[in-house]
C-alpha cells in the first residue's frame, strides 16, 4: 500500500510538471526516469570513485555499483536506452516546451533543441550508461530509418538466416564493429 502510494505521488508530481516542461503530457512518464538517470548516475558514480580513491579497488564496490547503475533485471539500463530512442525520434518536432511562454504549447527553439535540450538523457546520463552522445540519433535515424533494415543498412540482418546459433555468431562482429564506431 506504501508503494502504491509513492507511485501515485510521483505520477501526479510528474504530469503537474508535465504540464509545464513538455510538449506533450502524455510523455510525464519520462520525467521520473530522466530526473533519476540525472540524479543517481552522478551521485552514484562519484560515491563509488570516492571508495576506489579512498580503499582502491573493492569487489563490493564494483558489484553494487554496477547493480544500482543497471538496475533490477537492467530496468535502469532499459529505461535509459528507451529515453536515448525518444530523444532521437523527438529531433523533429522537440520534446519540451519553451517554459517562457506559458500561453502556447510552442517548442524550445531547433538551435537549442539540437545543442541540449533534446539530448538530455543521451549527453548527460549515457555518460555514466556508456552510450556516445548523439550516436543514437546518427546511427538510428540516419542509416538505420532511412534504409528500413535493407541491404544499405550497415548493420542489417536480412542476409543472415536468424533460426540458427551460427549465423547470430557469424553477424555478431558486423553488429559490435559498427556500434562501437
Amino acid at each position: 500500500k506504501i508503494l502504491d502510494k509513492v507511485h501515485g505521488v510521483i505520477v501526479a508530481m510528474s504530469k503537474f510538471a508535465a504540464h509545464y516542461v513538455l510538449l506533450d503530457t502524455r510523455d510525464h512518464v519520462y520525467l521520473p526516469w530522466i530526473t533519476w538517470g540525472l540524479l543517481a548516475s552522478p551521485t552514484l558514480f562519484y560515491w563509488a570513485y570516492q571508495r576506489y580513491s579512498t580503499y582502491g579497488f573493492e569487489a563490493s564496490t564494483f558489484l553494487l555499483y554496477h547493480v544500482m547503475r543497471l538496475g533490477p533485471r537492467y530496468r535502469f539500463f532499459a529505461h535509459h536506452e528507451v529515453l536515448t530512442h525518444r530523444e532521437g525520434h523527438a529531433m523533429r518536432t522537440g520534446m519540451y516546451r519553451d517554459i517562457f511562454n506559458q500561453k502556447e504549447r510552442v517548442p524550445i527553439s531547433k538551435k537549442w533543441r539540437r545543442r541540449f535540450t533534446d539530448h538530455v538523457n543521451g549527453l548527460f546520463v549515457g555518460v555514466f550508461n556508456g552510450s556516445i552522445p548523439h550516436h543514437y540519433a546518427t546511427a538510428h535515424l540516419k542509416i538505420h530509418h532511412r534504409w528500413h533494415n535493407d541491404t544499405g543498412d550497415v548493420h542489417t540482418n536480412m542476409d543472415v538466416d536468424r533460426t540458427e546459433f551460427k549465423n547470430y555468431v557469424l553477424y555478431l562482429p558486423r553488429f559490435l564493429l559498427y556500434w562501437v564506431g
